[in-house]
């Protein structure tokens, strides 16, 4: 089980705030940060991932989402 927290004080009324991350696998935890900066009061911009695996739906949830490379692109499964 896994517990998911943001700090309040992080984050601010009015604020932008982008995801970054190495890998977003099945974009799980990626959602979830977003509706935390969502219910925190600030805005979601997107996410920018350096390897992606997202299937096209998550991606679209996750929009906009940018990366520098496809997993399909490492041969990885």
């Amino acid at each position: 089980r896994h517990t998911f927290r943001l700090q309040r004080a992080a984050v601010a009324d009015g604020e932008r705030v982008g995801l970054v991350d190495d890998w977003f696998e099945t974009g799980s935890q990626g959602l979830i940060a977003r509706q935390l900066v969502e219910r925190a009061g600030a805005s979601y911009v997107g996410a920018s991932i350096i390897v992606n695996q997202l299937s096209a739906e998550r991606r679209r949830a996750l929009a906009p989402c940018h990366s520098l490379v496809d997993a399909r692109e490492l041969n990885f499964p």
